[in-house]
């Protein structure tokens, strides 16, 4: 099989757009190197050949692709079909995956051409000279350019190639490659789409919290916790935080020190009180506080974030597309997105409900119920033959009234009716075992759990943490054993837990206890989303005999994908999305079939339910 590396150099990129037009496409292979114009009839039919050939290798292989499928829109079969057979190869993701293994992933890391260039070559690669400015020669034939412009397109082709060849003793370690650089064509196509924004809604939001952000500082100034600007004053917090909780007050991390030198806690909230230095005050701490004016400095800080970050951003969207940049491969298998992160949106303030479709369109959204859990029954199935949390999961039984009814020492039956009829302690309770169920698989400590218990609206000590592990062991006792195999994961001399990723070829390397617990379960849950996005994106674009084709995808959140589709259509691609991603994670858990359900909605809102006519088919929310 032939290996060719190929690079694009384009005009530069625009809002709204799948990818800026191609200037040229550079190659390397083992019989040398060269650019080709974007004009010359040769560079379709080079490019074609090998991809069709033999395997193509990039750096960064989604922007790549999508450059030459809008330049030559006849590639795309050619493309998809090297995709499908693992053809397609990307330094970047390969190396993050011998990272991975190594436990040596960085989250910020040199994974740019330029970085691995240094790493593994140790050369440095010209980054600052043409790079943003190949659309000056969009018309240029190549034997009219700068011997800098031929040079800086073939050195990053020929760059592409060898740091392949040097990754080769280690590819090994990549075995996942094929299946990530899917997943990753399929969040790229999510990026270059992008979402729109209610311009008039946006604007009522944020001029909702700058009211809100206006009263709270008529309070926190003449505490001494803001000024009149609006800027907030830490050390007056903090002083009113130590005179609030006393010694209990937290101790920032040169205080603990401190502390540890001799000093009495004593001293160092005296310290605190009258100079605003050794206590720490974060969002959280003041939240808890239950002093009214930290409160409101805690919930002003909220604002401030909301107004500068996530209201910044959606005000962009009434004007172009939001794009947000996906990262294919955190420490668990899990995907992240940034600038802006669209898989973290805030729920509470309305956030959502700005994003809207477009115009004729509307979202049609599905996601897994206890993804998850299911991976986690599967885990312990593959383990030790058997677990009572898939027995339930499959019985349809309730896995959190399940473990409710341990907490309040009833029948499972009797649970379910208490929850049901709206019992106070039993909600609370379900709540708790939610919690439980979500929160103890991966290995937490009681404190750490009090903290998760909290985030479902319950609050208790590591005493009462410490019990409901016990119950919650008594439900699920193949846990257990899960726990065990994991401590048995830990290499001393080598430092960490290694991991063989359950049902994919992945290796994560040097984790600790509790990232070793997440990263069999949540790891399987997140190839399985995986493998659905790419199946998704594949009949969307190929496949004009299914219900997907023509819809776009535009969000993806760990286990839900919504798309936009067109209003008619909006029905029969929610059924297929259901199908699909039923049908792709089952592949990953097939001892405890996955759920999934969909809802279409007029605009994206944590609300929303599925609503149905009369012939019981998705009518849109909202």
């Amino acid at each position: 099989m032939t290996l060719t590396a190929l690079d694009t150099e384009t005009e530069l990129i625009r809002p709204g757009c799948l990818a800026p037009r191609c200037v040229c496409v550079s190659w390397a292979d083992q019989g040398g190197a060269g650019v080709i114009h974007h004009s010359d009839p040769a560079t379709f039919r080079f490019v074609r050949t090998a991809i069709e050939a033999g395997r193509t290798v990039y750096a960064n292989a989604p922007y790549d692709l999508a450059v030459l499928i809008v330049r030559w829109p006849d590639l795309a079969p050619v493309i998809w079909r090297a995709l499908e057979e693992g053809r397609i190869s990307d330094v970047q993701t390969r190396q993050k995956l011998i990272d991975l293994a190594g436990g040596k992933l960085r989250k910020t890391g040199p994974y740019s051409l330029a970085g691995l260039a240094q790493r593994h070559l140790g050369r440095a690669l010209d980054k600052d000279t043409w790079r943003l400015r190949y659309g000056e020669l969009i018309d240029t034939p190549i034997d009219e350019w700068p011997e800098g412009a031929r040079a800086y397109a073939t050195d990053d082709a020929r760059a592409t190639l060898e740091v392949f060849e040097a990754q080769e003793p280690l590819a090994k370690w990549a075995a996942d490659e094929a299946a990530q650089v899917r997943a990753h064509w399929a969040l790229h196509l999510i990026s270059c789409w992008g979402v729109r924004t209610d311009g008039p809604r946006v604007e009522a939001l944020a001029s909702t919290l700058q009211g809100e952000a206006e009263g709270l500082l008529t309070r926190l100034v003449p505490a001494g916790l803001a000024r009149v600007d609006g800027s907030r004053l830490p050390k007056g917090a903090a002083r009113r935080m130590a005179e609030v909780w006393g010694e209990s007050a937290p101790l920032t991390t040169k205080a603990q020190k401190d502390e540890g030198r001799g000093m009495s806690r004593a001293e160092i909230i005296r310290r605190a009180i009258v100079d605003g230095v050794g206590v720490s005050v974060t969002t959280d701490t003041a939240a808890e506080s239950g002093d009214p004016i930290l409160k409101d400095y805690a919930r002003y800080g909220q604002i401030q974030s909301t107004l500068a970050g996530p209201v910044s951003a959606l005000a962009k969207g009434a004007a172009e597309p939001i794009q947000t940049r996906f990262e294919i491969l955190m420490e668990t298998g899990r995907t992240s997105s940034s600038a802006p992160n669209l898989q973290n949106i805030r729920r509470e303030v309305g956030i959502r409900e700005c994003f809207k479709p477009r115009p004729g369109w509307v979202y049609v959204a599905a996601d897994y119920s206890a993804a998850e859990l299911h991976t986690l029954a599967q885990v312990c199935v593959d383990l030790f033959g058997e677990s009572k949390l898939a027995d339930a999961l499959n019985r349809g039984i309730d896995v959190h009234a399940l473990v409710g009814s341990q907490i309040l020492r009833v029948d499972y039956a009797d649970a379910v009716a208490l929850i049901a009829g709206g019992d106070r302690e039993a909600k609370d309770a379900r709540q708790l075992a939610k919690a439980a169920n979500f929160g103890f698989p991966g290995g937490c400590s009681a404190a750490t759990f009090c903290a998760i218990a909290k985030g479902y609206g319950v609050e208790i000590d590591t005493r009462r943490a410490a019990e409901l592990r016990a119950s919650w062991l008594t439900a699920w006792p193949e846990m257990a054993a899960f726990f065990r195999h994991v401590s048995g994961l830990e290499d001393r001399r080598m430092g960490g837990h290694w991991i063989q990723q359950l049902r994919a070829p992945r290796v994560r390397g040097r984790a600790s206890y509790t990232a070793a617990c997440n990263s069999f379960f949540q790891g399987l849950a997140a190839d399985g989303v995986k493998a659905a996005l790419y199946r998704v994106a594949k009949e969307q674009h190929t496949d004009p005999a299914s219900a997907l084709f023509g819809t776009r995808s535009v969000f993806f959140i760990h286990d839900e994908i919504i798309l936009e589709a067109p209003e008619d259509q909006a029905a029969d691609a929610a059924d297929r999305l259901v199908s699909v991603m039923v049908e792709e994670f089952g592949r990953f858990v097939p001892d405890v079939p996955p759920k999934a359900e969909a809802v279409i909605m007029r605009r994206w809102s944590k609300d929303a339910t599925p609503i149905r006519d009369e012939a019981g088919r998705l009518i849109p929310w909202g």
